[in-house]
């Protein structure tokens, strides 16, 4: 009466099957998926390397500019 009765546990019991063809589309999907995410880094890895290339040869020719200019 003064104590709360304990309840059984409740599980979800989602039963598993092996299902070879979706098995195989599952794991093409995730090479599809592994490979685009690939190219994605390497686009964006090349275009942070050629911002950067940018950065430094404007400093060079903005450092050139200031030492014949006679400022340097």
């Amino acid at each position: 009466m003064f104590f709360k009765k304990s309840q059984h546990l409740r599980f979800e019991y989602i039963p598993r099957y092996y299902d070879p063809s979706k098995d195989e589309e599952l794991k093409r999907r995730e090479r599809i998926r592994h490979r685009l995410k690939i190219e994605r880094v390497g686009i964006s890895e090349r275009k942070k390397r050629s911002l950067i290339l940018w950065l430094i040869a404007i400093a060079i020719v903005f450092y050139l500019y200031l030492v014949l200019a006679g400022v340097l």
